[in-house]
């Protein structure tokens, strides 16, 4: 009987649970995450199960099984502690980076409740800066479509009643500011005193217990997250919503996607969906169709093709026709996508005269060259559009790309605290570690509305010069609209360069002498510092120059940029270009003799501008006995060919003394072998004996002897190239041989 009323009881919870949602929330699985502390992770219960969080999860598990409810949830957490990845606080607790809001990101959650009742006051942490913090992180919620509640803060047995003041503040700011997306835990919990009322008390005045957890999923419960989740109504609704994608460079063919939900039942027909993109003064719209339509509960996408290859600013938004009952959500708000773009990069191939330097040259569309030694190559060696160098081989290759964006690597020192004094002027110095250019500051203001900073600066520190007008510098004045106590201001005033080891004071003060900034005071002076900044305590200063509050440390933002950084915001592809030195080449020919009535001719076509040595400028020279006379002859000849590279080349051509040969020469002498080491045959002779005479390549009678028969040996002659002239009587043969 027990075991049949259980699960009676449990029939009838899934049925009260099942009718305070739509049919979508009870078909659409969801995932919910917890960020909290003590009572988040389930401390004060007699037992887990009594804990409000594991409470909740089978609350949507009854509604859906598939439903999900993941505890982040660690005692002792601050709002520190769930902050970004990316955030850093000085002095301040580190984020858990497995137990924030990026986590929450990452495990892709629908919803995250934050339940943060009381460690933050306890630690001291003003209200100011704890609403700052769950601005962040909802900002970032935002941007990621992740719908973000706040638990207000829980009553504590305080002690301090700077504490609990602090803990009301935040409630009650919570509670003003998240409106439909604040969870009361505070009314109805807390006593007349601010404590704890007793019968939720766990025992230490601190933690709540079974009853109180009861109650605080109630709570939860009634904000009723998968109805929010899924919004599906019994009549036709359509939803639709962008997703872009992180792009700095842009893209030819970028996917913008419309999401279309179908929040009522099953649509059969197409749906419209129309993209509109404006990009300056210029609208376009594009309509495409959701081919099918939709069935109920389920969601589509459309995808439209942006081309922002080329960057630019562009404003898009994506509506539906009128096919449903509200038409409310049926535009998306306006989505700003700012591109870079692509860098465009034109270069050619170069050819080089020979042992002459090669100027390349590239162009960029609004970007610079940089120019590499390798295609995977992280170091470059150059800057610029040209770019002249001397190749060490015939054919090499270089890379070039094309950047868009700044050549230097930003950085931010971040040295944001619990800010404890509202002052008009704060007096600091930077010690630069290394060569470093300042871009903006951003400070806390305490006073609202539209405020103007007015700066100052020196080389060296404030210290000894607070009160002395004429040591310093105007810099700028930069002003800002505070909307609420605590807000930073971005100062933007003229980029100053420091160099290693330098030391540059500000004096920061608003120019309203009723209006206040924040900083904080400090026991002892102290130092923050990154790899590339120093920045020691400094002084609050009365508006204007005026008495002198040290130590007081910096509570705002150092941007700055320094080094070099080739790879910029955006590059183009990285292009090979080929470095080949000029061909062809003058090519007049081997060192040659010519003999009698015999002549050369020596035919340079494909150049231009020719000059011989001897004056003529014709592409063919003819060399003949005629022409040079007898000797040793060195003909030279610059030329031009099509790239302008002037060529030359020498010939060395002897005409020997013996000119008495002529073309009825003997013809049936053999030499062999040729080459030779010195010993050779003749053959052909038509009687036993002949006369030879040996001649050296510049023409010159090395060797003679008037009778020789078979055998020749000349072994005694250094190797290379000669003559060999065979007499017969009258009769000639001429033979080059070579020796080795």
């Amino acid at each position: 009987m027990r075991f049949l009323i259980v699960i009676h009881i449990l029939l009838v919870q899934f049925s009260l649970t099942a009718q305070n949602y739509n049919g979508c929330a009870q078909n659409s699985p969801i995932h919910v995450l917890v960020l909290g502390s003590s009572t988040a992770a389930g401390t004060g219960p007699s037992s887990s199960d009594s804990a409000w969080v594991n409470r909740y999860r089978r609350h949507l598990q009854a509604l859906n099984p598939q439903n999900v409810v993941t505890n982040l949830g660690v005692g002792g957490t601050t709002t520190y502690n769930i902050m970004p990845d990316w955030f850093s606080a000085t002095n301040r607790p580190s984020r858990n980076t497995t137990k924030n809001i990026s986590e929450a990101i990452r495990l892709g959650a629908d919803a995250v409740i934050i339940n943060m009742p009381s460690n933050d006051a306890s630690s001291g942490i003003r209200a100011t800066e704890q609403l700052r913090n769950f601005r962040t992180i909802k900002n970032l919620a935002d941007s990621f479509n992740l719908l973000l509640w706040v638990c207000t803060t829980q009553p504590k047995n305080f002690n301090s009643a700077t504490k609990k003041q602090i803990k009301i503040d935040v409630k009650d700011s919570i509670i003003l500011q998240y409106g439909n997306y604040a969870i009361d835990f505070w009314n109805g919990i807390a006593d007349s005193t601010n404590g704890i009322k007793s019968i939720y008390d766990s025992g230490d005045g601190t933690h709540l217990n079974d009853l109180a957890h009861r109650e605080l999923n109630e709570r939860v419960n009634n904000e009723f997250l998968p109805n929010q989740l899924s919004d599906t109504l019994n009549y036709p609704d359509f939803t639709i919503r962008l997703e872009t994608k992180i792009n700095l460079c842009g893209d030819s063919a970028e996917k913008v996607s419309a999401i279309v939900s179908n929040l009522g039942p099953t649509f059969l027909s197409a749906v419209s969906v129309n993209f509109e993109i404006v990009t300056g003064q210029q609208s376009t719209a594009t309509a495409l169709l959701l081919q099918g339509g939709i069935n109920g509960c389920e969601s589509d996408t459309v995808l439209f093709n942006l081309n922002s290859f080329i960057g630019g600013n562009y404003s898009v938004r994506a509506y539906l026709d009128a096919i449903d009952t509200i038409s409310t959500n049926d535009t998306t708000n306006f989505v700003n996508l700012i591109r870079v773009g692509h860098p465009t990069l034109a270069a050619s191939d170069v050819y080089y005269c020979p042992n002459d330097s090669a100027l390349l040259s590239a162009v960029a569309g609004n970007g610079t060259i940089v120019w590499y030694d390798s295609a995977a190559s992280l170091s470059s060696i150059h800057i610029g559009s040209t770019y002249s160098i001397l190749p060490i081989a015939r054919q090499t290759d270089l890379f070039v790309e094309a950047v868009r964006g700044p050549l230097h690597f930003k950085k931010t020192l971040n040295l944001s605290r619990n800010a404890n004094v509202n002052w008009n002027g704060f007096m600091f110095y930077i010690i630069a570690n290394d060569t470093i250019t300042l871009d903006i500051l951003a400070l806390p203001v305490n006073s609202m509305g539209n405020q103007k900073i007015i700066a100052y600066y020196r080389y060296g520190s404030h210290k000894r010069v607070e009160n002395t007008m004429l040591k310093w510098t105007y810099w700028g004045i930069d002003s800002s609209t505070i909307t609420t106590a605590g807000e930073f201001a971005n100062l933007n005033y003229s980029d100053l360069q420091l160099a290693p080891n330098d030391t540059f004071a500000v004096y920061l003060h608003l120019q309203n002498s009723n209006a206040t900034l924040s900083y904080q005071s400090a026991s002892s002076a102290t130092a923050s510092s990154d790899l590339k900044l120093t920045v020691p305590s400094g002084s609050g200063i009365s508006n204007t120059f005026g008495t002198i509050y040290y130590p007081r440390n910096f509570g705002g933002i150092i941007n700055y940029h320094h080094g070099f950084n080739p790879q910029g915001d955006c590059q183009s592809p990285r292009e090979k270009v080929f470095l080949t030195e000029s061909q062809p080449y003058l090519k007049l020919g081997k060192d040659t003799i010519i003999y009698g009535n015999d002549s050369l001719l020596l035919n340079q076509n494909g150049f231009s501008n020719h000059v011989w040595s001897n004056g003529d400028s014709t592409a063919q020279l003819t060399v003949s006995n005629s022409t040079f006379g007898l000797g040793n002859h060195r003909v030279i000849l610059e030329a031009m060919d099509s790239l302008g590279c002037l060529n030359r080349d020498t010939i060395r051509i002897v005409i020997p003394l013996a000119v008495g040969l002529n073309k009825n020469h003997v013809t049936s002498i053999g030499v062999s072998p040729n080459p030779s080491t010195g010993i050779i045959k003749l053959s052909g002779l038509k009687n036993t004996t002949a006369g030879i005479e040996v001649f050296s390549i510049r023409g010159k009678s090395v060797y003679r002897k008037n009778t020789v028969r078979e055998y020749l040996n000349l072994n005694h002659l250094p190797k290379g190239f000669y003559h060999l002239v065979v007499k017969q009587g009258e009769l000639r043969k001429v033979k080059k041989i070579i020796l080795n």
